[in-house]
């Protein structure tokens, strides 16, 4: 019997706490708008996110590779890393 109303008792809290939440409090994550610009030649081989931060592999004209590591809140730049291969 005691049991049984501590499990009503502790449905019904979470019932509560899951209504008073609703369906207005989720946010929307505000991401920058910005421009990133790569020369004409330039392409974006691949593309991995995590949190806030997004990275680019670009692989121009010349055959050059680039990681851009870009921060997806502020659009600001935050390393770019060389690519080369080994001879």
């Amino acid at each position: 019997m005691l049991l049984g109303f501590v499990i009503v008792a502790a449905s019904s809290f979470i019932a509560y706490t899951i209504y008073k939440r609703g369906p207005g409090t989720a946010s929307v994550p505000q991401y920058a708008e910005d421009n990133l610009s790569f020369p004409k030649d330039a392409r974006i081989v691949s593309v991995n996110g995590s949190g806030d931060v997004l990275s680019l592999l670009v692989e121009f004209g010349d055959g050059r590779q680039e990681i851009v590591t870009v921060n997806r809140r502020t659009g600001a730049v935050l390393g770019r890393l060389s690519v080369q291969m080994a001879p």
